[in-house]
Order: structure tokens, then C-alpha cells, then sequence
């Protein structure tokens, strides 16, 4: 489970009122969010094809001049890892946008390492103690298929910075939710749907 000692939060967005989230740990206002714009959780790969199908959720190529994914990303369940290489079409959207940003002002590209899961692979992950629980009011926002992580691990103390500012930016103007953590080493983020924001 993800503790405060180990997140620094960024900026409640303004698409939230300022009760939304008063005296709510980091998971929680993200489940308050992903609530307040009716984000269905994802249970199970047949769910997730489904999903898909429909035009919910939308493949994030493997890698462009704007980003790449992570080698890893999808490794707990091998034979349908690429299955955990889309997300919602928004959260897409800002991935390419960031993806820009960031190649014009450093001149290279920002890795992805998680996008979207379901409860039966979130499972998998509660061996790890800083995974986040699969039910309840604290559970993985990757499930929603809204939320992605922006590994900071290789980025120097310029790139984490501008990347955060940036991200603040968009939070200010109601767009997402973002989180530092420290322990995974990654801006952990959630994008709103535009045509819900307010």
C-alpha cells in the first residue's frame, strides 16, 4: 500500500471542489474523482477486450519520437501482455502531448511504465507492499484505464522539475491528478475525460 512517506501531492485539481478530497489520503481523492467522473473499473481481461471493442480504451504504440513504453510494462501476465498497452483516449491524448513537451525542451523521449490494469492483474502485484488494493476506496486508479505512470528514474533534476511544473499546470486547469512517488520512482497520473470536465 502506498503511504504518504512516500508521496509528495502535487496540486488538487480544480475539477474537484474543495470538499471533494478534505482529509483524503492521495488513493482515495483519486478514487473521489474517478467516481465523480463515472470511471468504470476494469475486472478482468474479457472486460477490458470489451472495452476496447467499444472504443473505451485505445492501443499506446509501443513507442514514438514522444515516448516509450516500458520493456516491463505488462510482464505479470506475459501471454496477454499487450492487452495492458492501452487506456483511455484521453489519457492517450495527454501522453502525446506531454510526450511533445517534453522532446522539444530535452530533445528526447519519456517512458511509460504502467497503463491500464485490471483487478485479476492488480492482484498479482499485492506482493508487493507499495501496490495499491484491488477493492475499496483505496484501489488502483489503473484500473479505470485513465491512469498512467511517468518513470523519473533516468531524468535529471531539470527534467523532474519541468515535468512537474507542467503537470501542476495542467492540474490547475482541471485536466488531472498527479502524484509524485518517491518509492516507484514515477509521476503517477489520471486524466479526466474532457467532454466530463468542468
Amino acid at each position: 500500500m502506498r503511504t504518504l512517506a512516500f508521496l509528495v501531492i502535487l496540486f488538487l485539481p480544480a475539477a474537484a471542489s474543495a470538499n471533494s478530497c478534505k482529509g483524503a489520503s492521495s488513493l482515495r481523492c483519486e478514487n473521489i474523482l474517478a467516481d465523480r467522473f463515472n470511471l468504470s473499473r476494469i475486472s478482468n481481461l474479457k472486460m477490458l477486450k470489451r472495452f476496447v471493442e467499444r472504443g473505451r480504451l485505445v492501443r499506446v504504440p509501443d513507442s514514438d519520437k514522444r515516448y516509450h513504453l516500458d520493456e516491463h510494462l505488462g510482464e505479470h501476465d506475459a501471454a496477454n501482455r499487450e492487452f495492458y498497452k492501452y487506456a483511455r483516449p484521453d489519457t492517450r491524448d495527454f501522453i502525446e502531448r506531454l510526450g511533445e513537451a517534453f522532446r522539444e525542451r530535452f530533445g528526447r523521449s519519456i517512458k511509460i511504465t504502467s497503463l491500464v490494469r485490471t483487478r485479476e492483474y492488480q492482484k498479482r502485484l499485492r506482493k508487493n507492499p507499495n501496490a495499491a488494493p484491488v477493492w475499496g476506496d483505496k484501489s488502483s486508479t489503473h484500473l479505470t484505464g485513465a491512469t498512467f505512470d511517468l518513470s523519473f528514474r533516468e531524468m535529471s533534476d531539470a527534467e523532474i522539475a519541468w515535468t512537474w511544473d507542467y503537470l501542476r499546470r495542467e492540474m490547475r486547469r482541471g485536466h488531472l491528478y498527479a502524484i509524485k512517488e518517491k518509492y516507484g520512482g514515477c509521476f503517477h497520473t489520471m486524466v479526466f475525460p474532457v467532454r466530463k470536465r468542468r
